[in-house]
């Protein structure tokens, strides 16, 4: 639905294919954390204790950030198209929030609220992908009947 608006549609796509909802969920099977910080006595220390651990945190950092940058670049391509402009501040804004969100679960650490924030992270990003769909299935052109 965004092809026409070029470069940008493509590049958000790709990096949202390789952000942490695409890449990252499916990494996610091949290594397993040795705790979660939502659990008593669970720290980032634990976690990186183990090679597992250390992946993780890579490639979900790096997959949440291709996030935040996905949805700059679905923004920018919204922006080019008619009928779509009206997406494109509500993608930037998604990009913008999503990432005050990182930086926010990076800070919170000795509060204890580190679990919350990774969910309300997932949670965002997640609303933000179905937000996305919906406008595409909503713009979509119906489908022609088919003749025998």
């Amino acid at each position: 639905m965004l092809r026409p608006a070029g470069r940008p549609a493509a590049i958000g796509s790709l990096l949202l294919a390789l952000s942490a909802y695409g890449v990252g969920d499916l990494s996610s099977a091949f290594g397993r954390l040795p705790c979660s910080q939502t659990e008593p006595g669970c720290t980032a220390a634990a976690q990186l204790a183990e090679s597992d651990g250390v992946v993780h945190s890579v490639v979900s950092a790096v997959g949440l950030l291709l996030f935040a940058v996905a949805f700059l670049f679905l923004g920018s391509a919204m922006s080019r198209l008619s009928g779509w402009t009206r997406y494109a501040w509500a993608a930037r804004g998604l990009a913008l929030l999503f990432f005050a969100l990182c930086v926010v679960t990076g800070q919170v650490g000795p509060l204890g609220l580190v679990g919350l924030f990774q969910r309300v992270g997932a949670a965002t990003g997640a609303v933000g992908i179905v937000a996305l769909a919906l406008a595409v299935l909503h713009r979509a052109p119906a489908p022609s009947p088919r003749r025998p």
